[in-house]
This record gives structure tokens, sequence and C-alpha cells, in this order.
């Protein structure tokens, strides 16, 4: 069976983001601690993707053995990425406007793929991944953690809600649907200006 494995796709481009990819090697510090058997890679790149590397190596030394860093990859090898993934990671650290403003693309790629998804129940993420069903929504480090140990050690849950996740993707935030949603909104516009 191997280990479960956990996937961080994105851009290091400062401290908002770098500081959110800390968040993921603390829960990974906390998985081990658990004793259970996971890995978690981290495909991107990003001004402080260094950076990152580097705490890795410094800080989190103790888990260096369960996290992959990939760096960079094209876009059309993400699919196979994604396919070898059990859970997909989006961690906020903080509240702010940008994560509230954001719209999260990996997270619709990763329940796209049939990913549950762990995340902090930050901006549009909380309206999109339904707790408890197609994700999990964390609200602080431990339940961050505590997700993360629940899905490795439940693989029917963890299946289930990777199902629910593609499911609610498709029916909800797949491109028909949302072109649909368009057109109908740009008819009503035109109907009220007339």
């Amino acid at each position: 069976t191997g280990p479960v494995r956990f996937i961080w796709t994105g851009l290091i481009w400062g401290e908002e983001i770098y500081t959110s990819v800390i968040r993921a090697f603390k829960g990974m510090r906390a998985v081990k601690e658990a004793g259970l058997d996971a890995r978690l890679e981290l495909i991107g790149g990003g001004g402080w993707w260094d950076r990152m590397t580097e705490t890795l190596s410094a800080d989190y030394s103790d888990i260096t053995d369960m996290v992959e860093v990939i760096g960079w990859t094209h876009p059309d090898k993400m699919p196979e990425f994604l396919a070898k993934a059990d859970v997909g990671l989006l961690p906020f650290s903080q509240d702010s406007m940008w994560v509230r403003s954001k719209s999260p693309t990996k997270m619709y790629e990763y329940m796209a793929t049939g990913l549950p998804v762990i995340a902090d129940a930050i901006g549009e993420v909380r309206y999109v991944v339904e707790h408890e069903k197609s994700g999990i929504l964390a609200t602080d480090q431990e339940t961050f953690n505590n997700a993360m140990i629940q899905l490795i050690k439940d693989k029917e849950r963890r299946i289930a809600m990777g199902n629910a996740a593609r499911t609610r993707v498709e029916t909800n935030f797949s491109i028909p649907v949302i072109i649909d949603r368009l057109c109908q909104f740009l008819q009503m516009i035109i109907r009220l200006r007339k």
C-alpha cells in the first residue's frame, strides 16, 4: 500500500506563502510523531523556494525523509503527480485580504483529480470545500495536523471525501457550469438595462 501522499503545489513568492508551507511541515512533524507513514511532495518554485528548502533542512531535519522537494514542473506533467497523490494541502498561515480574495486554483485541481483537500477555513475555500464531506477545513495548526493524521488512518474516509470532492467540482465549478452561470448573469443584466 505504501505511504499516504500529500501534495502541495504553487509558487512561494513571499513570506505569506512561505509561512503557509511551513504549516504543512508542522503537520508532517505531527504525522511523524504519531508514527504514521506519509510523504509530502512540494511542486513549484518562486523567489522564496530556496529559503523554504533551507528552512526544511535547518529547522525540520527530522522530517526531510518524509518530504520530497520536486521544484518546478511543466504543467503538462502535473496530472501525473496529482494522480499519485492521496490528499491535497492548502494551508494558509494567516487571514489576509490576499487570501480572502484569491481563487485557489490548486484546490480546484486537487478536487477535480479526486483528492480530498485539507485547507484552512479562510476566504473562498469555505464556499467550495464542504467540511467533513469533500475535505477538512482547519481553524488552527492543531486541527490542520489532526486532519492529516485522520486521513492517513482512515483510507475509506479519504477515498469517499475524494469522490465527493470530484463530484462537487464537476457539479458546481466546472467550466460548462461556470459558463452557464455567467451567461445567465449577463442575460439578467441585459434584461435589467432594457
